[in-house]
């Protein structure tokens, strides 16, 4: 995806670095970054965390809280920036020509192996710390503004359905996704948005709308309906054909788990495919099927799509 940078965002404040791993950032005028990080730092890596920031205003405010005065890169972080708000997953930071995309936000407290968490109870770090890959290396200056593109995590349901697309009654199925979507998404650190669309049982319209939906880079894509075995159920053979690679094993768990209860589940041709950058899930048309498979695919939704923006995070 071609990303348009506009106005100057933020700026930085500071950079630093620390030549071995446990000692405290100390700052430097510029720092060089290649694809594992700051060259000289010792926290470089190969991972998805190879850059740390931290806001110097909330740097400020922690010390005022506490009545202790903090300077950038006391916290561990690379970067201290300023004017850089509402940071979610997969975001991009432009410094000069140096690209970074955001990968995590926040982090796991070290406690009492963290020197500020064993001076005053608590740390900034774990809360208000970001942390980036690095996309196109480059040169960092203090000084450098910064362009922030937002990232937004595009989701689109499905509803094949004659009734329905004909207003015969309700798309309930197409509410239930939506309404779980929406409360997985509230808590979590992405910027993004739901789209809901009512198909026929028309294998030509859908593989269109696939195919629309995948060139205008949706991240993500839910079918419901259509994965029977009567003459109408075509969502198995329109999915299969435009998928480059498949999941059996999350529809094979569903099936398993599920299948006890009601063994007319082992009768769905649901599949898990993907095609580029574009997950796609096809579920059964009930609400109750909804909400069965929602609940088992988003355990593993997110993990997918780090894997398909290459973004290693099995350590998370």
């Amino acid at each position: 995806m071609t990303m348009v940078y506009g106005n100057n965002d933020g700026i930085v404040v500071s950079t630093n670095i620390s030549e071995k791993k446990g000692t405290i950032k100390y700052n430097v005028n510029s720092v060089i970054l290649d694809y594992m990080g700051i060259i000289g730092d010792a926290h470089r890596s190969t991972g998805h965390r190879q850059i740390s920031f931290l806001d110097n205003t909330k740097i400020k405010s922690f010390g005022n809280k506490i009545g202790k005065i903090f300077n950038p890169g006391d916290f561990g972080e690379n970067l201290t920036i300023e004017n850089i708000n509402n940071i979610n997953l997969l975001d991009t930071l432009k410094i000069n020509n140096v690209i970074l995309k955001i990968t995590q936000l926040g982090k796991t407290c070290h406690g009492d192996k963290c020197s500020i968490y064993r001076e005053v109870g608590k740390c900034l770090m774990p809360i208000e710390g970001f942390f980036s890959q690095v996309i196109v290396p480059g040169k960092v200056n203090v000084g450098d503004f910064i362009s922030h593109d937002k990232y937004t995590l595009k989701i689109l349901v499905i509803t094949l359905s004659d009734r329905a697309s004909k207003g015969i009654y309700a798309d309930t199925a197409g509410a239930i996704a939506k309404e779980i979507l929406e409360k997985f998404l509230s808590n979590s650190h992405w910027n993004w948005e739901i789209q809901q669309i009512i198909l026929p049982d028309n294998c030509e319209k859908l593989t269109l709308c696939l195919k629309e939906a995948i060139n205008n880079e949706v991240d993500i894509i839910f079918t419901l309906g259509g994965t029977g075995i009567s003459q109408n159920d075509i969502t198995y053979e329109c999915v299969s054909s435009i998928c480059d690679k498949f999941l059996p094993n999350i529809i094979s768990n569903i099936c398993l788990k599920f299948a006890n209860q009601n063994p007319l589940a082992l009768l769905s041709r649901s599949i898990v495919g993907i095609t580029k950058k574009t997950q796609i899930y096809t579920l059964p048309g009930s609400t109750k099927a909804v909400a069965e498979y929602m609940q088992e695919i988003l355990k593993t939704m997110e993990h997918i799509i780090f894997m398909l923006h290459s973004i290693d995070n099995h350590n998370i």
